[in-house]
């Protein structure tokens, strides 16, 4: 812009007062050969010059703004993405510890299962045994004669009836 306005006003001197006022006589002469007529040319051009680096300038202005305001948007973009993407993860998590409690509680269901249907059937044999002593006896107390036998018969019976009832009630 200082070019442009010594040109300005090296249109409107004289040669002289150039010279009077420090300026190199080489570029009076030259200033003096180019004519007033050129001065305008490359005045103009200058102008012309300036007016276009600035609409550049203005333009790589604008354009970085819109990188900069794509770039917020994108973070902003990624910031919520990334926020969803640890939302799900959690969830993920707790559906997977959710599944591994109801897997332990299910092999833990199905153990009892077991040793209750083992614990049946032992019952049953058990049962089958005590049927089998409780029949004995039932018959000693019946045929013998013998006071002191009967009463052993009567304990034999007793205990087996107990024991009948103690594992009807463990299955129960």
């Amino acid at each position: 812009s200082m070019l442009l306005i010594f040109l300005a006003q090296l249109a409107g001197r004289g040669f002289n007062e150039f010279i009077s006022n420090g300026l190199p006589l080489y570029i009076v002469t030259f200033l003096g050969t180019a004519g007033a007529g050129r001065i305008r040319d490359l005045t103009r051009a200058l102008n012309n010059e300036l007016s276009e680096r600035k609409r550049f300038e203005l333009a790589l202005i604008q354009r970085k703004n819109q990188l900069e305001n794509k770039i917020i948007e994108r973070t902003e973009d990624l910031t919520r993405s990334n926020l969803q993407l640890r939302q799900k993860i959690i969830e993920a998590e707790k559906a997977n510890r959710e599944k591994i409690y109801a897997q332990e509680n299910a092999a833990e269901s199905k153990k009892l299962a077991l040793v209750g249907k083992i614990a049946g059937k032992m019952a049953h044999d058990f049962n089958n045994i005590l049927g089998i002593i409780m029949g004995h006896s039932e018959i000693g107390l019946l045929e013998s004669g013998n006071p002191e036998t009967k009463e052993i018969f009567q304990i034999i019976f007793d205990q087996t009836w107990r024991g009948k009832n103690l594992t009807k009630n463990l299955v129960t």
